[in-house]
């Protein structure tokens, strides 16, 4: 059905679940044909800084949530999107205490107003987005998922999980392998792995040539963000 929830609907879905939440959808290559990470999907098309930030101020500040964070943002490969979540107020308010706590601290760590446009400096509702399902994971929560769209677009549905893509084979290395060209280690801000992981073209160039990689990184990479 494409009409919204109703009010009784609602709540005879909250007497057997614990929240009402988007449906999930897949994270995909810039190609669209291979299942990455939560993370890698945001590093794709936002700062790849900010989730490094807000796990540094889970690590930090709430440590027993930092395997939920890892298990949904690093690991996992979908997540309930728009920050749409329906639930009893108790739920509510304890969701809210704890996000908010975490953003005060991103909003001390990152500048996300120079230097970005009006897009990305929406980074505080980007990054909730994703600790929605942290949350979610963490206190392991009865989950009701809705299909949602767009009232503009009302035949823009979110897409069934039958047709998600396949996760490709991912290619591995050792994560200790020192990145070192011309003298200089780029250790810190390369990785071998990620960087053929994230794309496919990269992936079948470079799949047997890490110096090649960093190579390419150096030369294109880097200035691509």
């Amino acid at each position: 059905s494409k009409q919204m929830l109703r009010d009784y609907e609602i709540e005879n879905i909250l007497a057997n679940y614990d929240c009402i939440v988007a449906a999930k959808e897949p994270c995909t290559s810039s190609i669209g044909c291979n299942l990455i990470t939560v993370a890698e999907q945001y590093r794709m098309i936002h700062s790849s800084t900010d989730l490094l930030h807000a796990r540094e101020i889970i690590r930090t500040k709430r440590p027993d949530y930092l395997d939920a964070f890892d298990e949904a943002i690093c690991e996992g490969h979908s997540f309930s999107p728009c920050n749409m979540i329906i639930c009893k107020k108790e739920l509510m308010d304890r969701y809210c205490k704890w996000l908010f706590k975490i953003e005060k601290q991103l909003d001390k760590r990152i500048d996300y107003i120079s230097g970005r446009d009006s897009y990305q400096q929406r980074m505080p509702g980007f990054i909730s987005e994703r600790l929605l399902n942290v949350f979610l994971r963490k206190h392991d929560l009865k989950c009701y998922e809705c299909r949602i769209f767009n009232p503009a677009n009302k035949d823009a549905l979110t897409i069934d999980r039958c047709t998600w893509p396949r996760t490709r084979p991912q290619l591995t290395c050792d994560s200790s392998a020192k990145a070192i060209f011309n003298g200089v280690d780029y250790s810190s801000v390369f990785n071998y792995s990620f960087y053929v992981n994230h794309y496919e073209d990269l992936f079948d160039r470079y799949k047997n040539d890490p110096l090649g990689a960093l190579e390419h990184f150096i030369a294109i990479g880097i200035n691509e963000h």
